[in-house]
């Protein structure tokens, strides 16, 4: 049987011994749980995936920049903890706000086919 615990009240992280016997690796493993999710579930698992992929350009490009939070947050005329927020995957920022952080990075917007 495979144990869970709840993060919030949509999604449902698997623990770690859960892997046994699910796959050879870890592509296996989430292959096999994501086709065993429901609708809802994958639709919420490729909200977190699209937030996760902006925090994760932001924070390699600032730091190929070689800013810091700080730095960024003066450049880009926003506060620090908005940066952190983004980073962090837990805010909602307006297109004006990712816009000023690209423009302070010397990058831009772009949508890109996924």
């Amino acid at each position: 049987m495979v144990s869970a615990r709840t993060v919030t009240k949509e999604l449902t992280i698997v623990s770690d011994h859960a892997l046994d016997g699910i796959g050879s690796s870890f592509d296996d493993f989430m292959r096999d749980y994501k086709a065993a999710m429901t609708p809802e579930e994958q639709a919420l698992y490729q909200t977190f995936a699209r937030e996760y992929d902006l925090a994760s350009q932001m924070i390699g490009l600032r730091k190929a920049k070689g800013l810091s939070q700080q730095e960024l947050a003066a450049r880009a005329h926003v506060h620090q903890s908005e940066i952190s927020r983004i980073e962090r995957g837990v805010a909602n920022p307006h297109k004006s706000t990712l816009d000023a952080i690209a423009k302070a990075m010397g990058a831009k917007l772009r949508l890109v086919p996924a």
